[in-house]
């Protein structure tokens, strides 16, 4: 078995300020104290099952070497956060979800610039191109099988970071079928937008198709090594899954596997024998 690596602890510093506040998930940036030192980090205030679905998906994917964010649980108190709206009346502390901060943009600030809050006009042939090479790059197929097995529709061009020569994922809150999951919502056949898969599949070749279900066949083999009963313990829920939503999390991973390369070929048009 692959073993999955164990989510950091932190604590909040002074001096977070919110972050984009159209961001969907309420956001802040901010110094963060580790056992490495202080870092600064992209801190969510989330409810429950989207901080399993960010911690969870985070750890997955760092066992399966994609490139994410070291990410953290951070223990929050009220008072640093007084413009919060994610509070309950007699919360005084809350544990949220923080992304340790890398200094490349996001895809959406490199294909969509602006200057003095307007955007600047961007050719779509330079559009073009900047796509061409995230296709391009090493862990592409990767992500993309990735986000079929975990249900992530919310792959957008926010959520991936981009250095020029390869990318970075951010953003897992959404997965699990969506923002809203619930343990009846957790059908290990749903069908969710695969943005990178659908971005391309209509213009592949047979044998590209025939390509990708392979790498879907291998990617499956992985995700069984992995050691995903250990999840609970290794992003530590008991701090803060009141409820036992993490174990119906684990089922849906674990089921899931066996119903990944089904989904991957109906979504390129291939067909496939049920297994």
């Amino acid at each position: 078995m692959v073993p999955l690596p164990v989510i950091h602890l932190a604590t909040l510093c002074s001096g977070a300020q919110r972050f984009h506040a159209d961001n969907a998930t309420e956001t802040w940036k901010g110094p963060i104290q580790t056992e490495q030192g202080q870092r600064v980090a992209f801190v969510k205030v989330l409810p429950d099952n989207q901080l399993i679905s960010e911690a969870a998906c985070a750890l997955l994917a760092r066992a399966l070497c994609l490139d994410v964010p070291i990410p953290y649980l951070v223990q929050v108190n009220r008072d640093q956060l007084k413009a919060s709206k994610k509070w309950a009346k007699d919360e005084a502390q809350k544990i949220c979800f923080g992304s340790e901060e890398l200094v490349h943009p996001s895809l959406v600030r490199v294909l969509v610039p602006k200057r003095n809050g307007k955007p600047l006009p961007v050719h779509p042939d330079v559009k073009k191109k900047i796509w061409e090479k995230i296709r391009a790059c090493e862990g592409f197929q990767e992500t993309a099988i990735f986000d079929e097995w975990v249900a992530n529709g919310d792959r957008h061009d926010g959520n991936l970071l981009w250095d020029g020569k390869k990318f970075y994922l951010i953003d897992h809150s959404h997965a699990l079928t969506g923002g809203k999951w619930k343990p009846s919502t957790l059908k290990v056949d749903a069908v969710v937008p695969n943005k990178l898969l659908d971005s391309i599949a209509k213009g592949l070749s047979w044998e590209e198709r025939e390509q990708w279900s392979q790498k879907a066949e291998i990617q499956r083999f992985r995700y069984q090594d992995l050691a995903i009963s250990t999840l609970p313990d290794m992003a530590k829920m008991e701090i803060y899954d009141q409820s036992g939503l993490g174990t119906h999390a684990v089922n849906f991973f674990e089921k899931r596997i066996n119903k990944l390369l089904q989904l991957i070929c109906s979504r390129l048009g291939l067909g496939v024998l049920p297994i």
